[in-house]
């Protein structure tokens, strides 16, 4: 008995001294590092210093993110010669496999844009004119255009033909302009209708549409004749004017 009274007392002993001597290991650590030194993983990592929040993004740059700019339309030549292209802003376009560019518009009255100076600009209905605009020798075509002629009904389709400044007579960059769906014109002219005059909620209706996806409707918004000028708006409109076609 007395053998083994002796035997613990040197267990316990042995066991004291292993926690003084803690200190050069993993006592020494956490101290070091400021931690408690009776700690689970997961109270230490609780503990760890956080790295600073990534600064939030502004408005100007979730929409550059968004946006998906048109792809410039080549015409009077081959795409691998010596063909011109024109870029086109608004409305968003798509090039079918024949590589005409269509347009679907959801607004009765959309604005035409394009991104650099141009000569002429026309419609046409079923191959007839029905509105043409001409540059002056000191004046070339720039900026927005306000649509001109009765409004887009449901499913009807107009030809705009746009010639860029120093083209020859004849030389057009063609776009098939085709209304939306009776329902999709309503929604659009009731959604415009919501708005109201209210910079920001213009702003909010923007940035939800590009956010779905609805790169189009986003543009025809941003563009609108009806559009509220605001800091906010005009910055963006400069900047989608600026990019132009480009990265």
């Amino acid at each position: 008995m007395a053998e083994i009274r002796l035997l613990l007392r040197r267990i316990a002993a042995a066991a004291v001294l292993s926690f003084f001597t803690l200190g050069s290991s993993a006592w020494g650590q956490a101290q070091g590092q400021g931690w408690p030194v009776f700690m689970s993983p997961l109270q230490q990592n609780l503990q760890r210093p956080r790295s600073a929040p990534l600064p939030q993004k502004t408005g100007l740059q979730r929409i550059r993110e968004l946006l998906v700019l048109n792809t410039p339309i080549a015409f009077g030549g081959s795409r691998n010669g010596n063909s011109v292209e024109v870029c086109v802003i608004s409305p968003n376009l798509a090039i079918t496999p024949s590589d005409e560019a269509v347009a679907t518009v959801v607004m009765k009255q959309p604005t035409l844009l394009a991104g650099g100076p141009l000569d002429e600009v026309r419609i046409e209905r079923n191959g007839r004119l029905v509105w043409q605009r001409l540059a002056t020798s000191s004046e070339p075509i720039e900026g927005p255009i306000t649509w001109p002629i009765d409004p887009l009904q449901p499913g009807e389709a107009l030809e705009v033909k746009l010639r860029p400044l120093g083209t020859p007579r004849g030389d057009f960059a063609a776009i098939r302009l085709i209304g939306a769906s009776a329902e999709q014109m309503q929604q659009a002219e009731a959604l415009v209708q919501g708005l109201g005059e209210d910079p920001a909620q213009w702003k909010r209706a923007i940035e939800k549409q590009l956010e779905i996806g609805q790169v189009g409707m986003s543009l025809e918004l941003l563009f609108d004749r009806r559009s509220p000028n605001s800091p906010a708006l005009d910055a963006l409109r400069r900047m989608v004017y600026q990019r132009g076609c480009g990265p």
